[in-house]
């Protein structure tokens, strides 16, 4: 596109001529672009996944640790040796998870969590029922297979 302007004043006359090209993307580039995106989308994918994998599990730790030591959560509700067994395990997790944050795989993540999980859920599945706040009683499952 050309532009002209002309000075009234002195009849100088300036032209000057705007291209669309500077800065823009041929249509090879767009196409290697997407060609690009395709082959990188599984990985992507796997890198997604390990990241998710990661906070999960980092997320775990932080909450069962602030759950520990809170004194209105399980800090004293809690048997000594349950808390040191929970604390111990979340030490170990750290550990792991600070030597490995790095390498580590989705199932690699996957598998620290249950293994801290199977030690920590029946401590907590213990003090939730002794104190009567867990999930399911056995007393409503009887109840609700009498009504079917």
């Amino acid at each position: 596109m050309t532009v002209t302007a002309i000075d009234k004043g002195t009849n100088k006359k300036e032209s000057i001529t705007i291209t669309n090209e500077k800065g823009r993307l041929s249509k090879e580039e767009i196409d290697q672009m997407i060609k690009d995106s395709e082959k990188y989308a599984e990985e992507d994918k796997r890198t997604k996944e390990r990241l998710d994998a990661k906070h999960n599990m980092d997320n775990y730790i932080e909450s069962m640790q602030k759950s520990v030591d809170d004194p209105e959560k399980w800090g004293s509700k809690l048997p000594d040796e349950d808390r040191r067994s929970i604390k111990d395990a979340l030490s170990d997790a750290r550990d792991w998870y600070n030597a490995n944050s790095e390498s580590a795989e989705k199932d690699e993540y996957d598998d620290k969590l249950k293994e801290i999980q199977g030690v920590i859920d029946p401590i907590v599945k213990k003090l939730y029922g002794k104190t009567g706040g867990g999930e399911g009683n056995d007393d409503e499952e009887d109840e609700d297979e009498e009504f079917e």
